[in-house]
Formats: C-alpha cells, structure tokens, sequence
C-alpha cells in the first residue's frame, strides 16, 4: 500500500473546498456536464489565485488543485475518495433524518474508492445501510 503525505493531503482537500466554497459543491442530482464542471471549478481555481495577485502562492494553489484534478498521485486520489466518501456519509446521515431516497449517491460512488482505507470505510457504511434499507 502506497502512504500518502498528510501534509500535502491536507493541503490538496483544503485547495478542493476552497474551490467549491466558490464554484458550488455538485452532486449526481445536478445537471451539469464534467466538462462544464471542470470549468467552472477552473475559473473559481483562477478567482482564488488572482486574489494573490499570481504570486508564488497563488500559483502553488493553482498546481495543488490541478494535481487533484489530474489525479495522478497517491495524495489527490485519497482526497478524492475523502471527498466522494463524505458524499455518502452525508446521504447516509440525510436517509436516516428523513424519508428521502438517495440511490443515485450510492450508485455513482460503487467501486470507484481507490485506498484499502476509504475502500473498508465504504464497505462498513454500505453494510449498515443496508440494515437500514434492505434492498
């Protein structure tokens, strides 16, 4: 198993949630394209960077969220996961408060967690629900 930084993961989910602070935190019930979302979670990336008048910094933010877009390294896809797998803790905890269905949360997330970790997690959450649901 491949370790990740917690440094750079804590830098890489506090880069992604401060672009959805700007560009919205979308779910499988919107209606947007990924390359529609890709763009308008690019230009709120170049928003956050201007407001540091492209310096170093910025630019740091800017590399730190497209590595968590291209996905290519051990940190970005743990946060990734962390960041699918908050999705349907919080359909898990919105199924329990209310009668709500929110299938299409837990569809969109089956086998995608790529760390044994979020994997487990996965596994753990699903199980419960389906005490709770049956089938």
């Amino acid at each position: 198993m491949q370790h990740f930084s917690s440094d750079l993961g804590r830098a890489l989910g506090s880069v992604r949630y401060g672009q959805q602070s700007i560009a919205g935190d979308y779910t499988p019930l919107d209606a947007i394209t990924p390359a529609e979302k890709h763009r308008v979670e690019r230009e709120a990336m170049l928003t956050i960077r201007s407001t540091l008048e492209d310096t170093v910094a910025g630019q740091e933010l800017l590399d730190l969220w497209e590595e968590y877009e291209r996905q290519d390294t051990v940190d970005a896809r743990f946060v990734k996961d962390l960041d699918r797998f908050e999705m349907i803790v919080t359909a898990y905890e919105y199924e329990q408060a209310q009668p709500v269905n929110l299938d299409s949360f837990w569809r969109c997330t089956q086998g995608v967690f790529k760390h044994p970790i979020i994997q487990d997690l996965d596994t753990e959450l699903r199980a419960r629900r389906a005490i709770i649901r049956p089938a």
